[in-house]
């Protein structure tokens, strides 16, 4: 399956990691350990227990991901193909809803190379590490309408908007 746009958001900050050219999720954590609030040190010894390559999509690679997704971190990936969906992956998918929520509706306004980065028909899949739920909102059942439509909060408008914060940020933001 190709790979579009990734993204790491932390509550109203986002990085834009563009597939294959800037690398994954996790050749970004082990580049910039320390806005995971990790070490070097730390990531090779993750890898070393599982006997993995460094930069490697492996258990060390997971381990990585659920370890940085319990400070807040939430993983996104565009996957592209015969199923096209957007992957969104937290700790805790009720604690970090209002972020979620933020991002999609980001992801609405603005553009990327003057492309949409998201549309309303487009499917979510939401799975939480914490209890291993999954939520899908597939395009047949409305997609990103619906999500939006079933966890809008009201007083919204009162919190930061997402921003590009890291990776490369060409586009209208």
């Amino acid at each position: 399956m190709r790979q579009g746009f990734g993204f790491w958001v932390k509550e109203d900050r986002i990085i834009l990691l563009r597939a294959p050219l800037e690398g994954t999720h996790i050749s970004y954590i082990t580049a910039h350990p320390e806005e995971f609030h990790l070490t070097r040190e730390e990531i090779q010894r993750v890898y070393d227990t599982y006997q993995e390559e460094l930069h490697k999509e492996g258990k060390a690679r997971e381990e990585l991901i659920k370890r940085v997704s319990q400070e807040g971190w939430i993983r996104v990936r565009h996957y592209l193909g015969s199923h096209d969906y957007w992957s969104i992956q937290t700790y805790d998918t009720v604690r970090e809803r209002k972020y979620i929520v933020d991002f999609v509706e980001w992801c609405l306004k603005n553009t990327i190379d003057n492309d949409p980065i998201m549309t309303l028909n487009d499917e979510l899949h939401l799975f939480s590490y914490k209890d291993e739920s999954k939520e899908i909102y597939d395009y047949m059942s409305g997609g990103v309408e619906r999500f939006l439509s079933e966890h809008n909060a009201q007083g919204r408008n009162t919190r930061k908007h997402p921003r590009i914060v890291g990776g490369n940020s060409r586009g209208r933001t």
